[in-house]
């Protein structure tokens, strides 16, 4: 009996360890004109006029690292006049042609880069002619966390993947013949020990932790009434306006004593922050990992 019982609670410890179950799914949307569902950031590509290039940086300020095209050979594309959004949807056009399938251009592979993870990004593919597109939410690490093999069709569609994780890091679409249009991501607003993605937080230290509201597309940090905020139980310690994420946009910085994060235990995987913007009230949560 007692080796029984030591046995289960090794079983139960060895449990423990092992990651949470992360849940990842697509479902499709409706294409502009009638965008469905809408959400978080959009990136229409409608800010500059039809024709012109789509450079890789374009779109910092709005929280894409990068977006650009990977493969040799046609490096450029641009904005298009397309019936998908209109006036613009972009993809290489009629020079991007890798010599499969459809033989009129507009093939690709499309890297989108993310400042910050997100739960859920959309895309809409334009006029799949040459052959099924291959869409992928990719990790930090790149490891796939969804994936979408479109079928063959010349219908505009709309595509949304999603994670129970802020996993998501990169979108990449592959395909021949094709443009893309109405980029949607959800902004995360709240980053703990920003610039460290696992959130590791020892209960036992004395010292410190960083929490950083981040300014995105719907939520402005600098509105903030900092002296409202309260992180995991405390109240902050200091704080401090600045561009935590680099993104050119002004966001604040809170540091909280780690003793007095008293709705931490060990068994926590995540934290909230609540306080009030603008006289309004608001709550963020951010997964974290207690270390023992």
């Amino acid at each position: 009996m007692k080796k029984i019982l030591k046995l289960s609670l090794i079983l139960v410890f060895l449990l423990s360890l092992l990651p949470l179950a992360v849940f990842a799914d697509f479902f499709e949307g409706t294409p502009s004109p009638f965008l469905d569902p809408r959400f978080g950031t959009l990136i229409n590509f409608d800010d500059q006029p039809t024709g012109n290039v789509v450079d890789e940086f374009d779109y910092v300020h709005l929280g894409v690292a990068s977006i650009k095209n990977i493969e040799e050979g046609w490096p450029l594309w641009y904005r298009d006049d397309g019936p998908q959004s209109p006036p613009n949807y972009v993809g290489t056009g009629p020079g991007g042609e890798r010599g499969t399938d459809s033989p009129l251009g507009w093939d690709g592979t499309i890297l989108i880069e993310l400042i910050h993870p997100t739960n859920q990004i959309g895309i809409g593919i334009a006029n799949s002619k040459g052959g099924p597109e291959e869409i992928m939410a990719l990790a930090s690490d790149f490891t796939v966390v969804e994936r979408i093999e479109t079928e063959l069709g010349p219908n505009d569609r709309y595509f949304v993947l999603t994670s129970s994780n802020w996993d998501i890091k990169y979108l990449k679409i592959y395909g021949d013949f094709f443009a893309i249009d109405d980029l949607q991501f959800n902004s995360k607003v709240l980053d703990i020990k920003p610039g460290t993605d696992k959130n590791k937080i020892n209960l036992k230290s004395r010292g410190k932790v960083k929490v950083a509201l981040l300014t995105t597309s719907y939520f402005d940090a600098f509105e903030v009434d900092p002296a409202s905020v309260i992180f995991a139980g405390a109240d902050p310690l200091t704080w401090l306006m600045d561009d935590v994420d680099l993104d050119g946009d002004v966001d604040i910085l809170f540091s909280f004593k780690i003793q007095d994060l008293d709705d931490l235990n060990a068994s926590s995987t995540e934290a909230s922050i609540v306080g009030e913007i603008s006289g309004d009230p608001f709550e963020f949560t951010d997964s974290v990992t207690i270390k023992n």
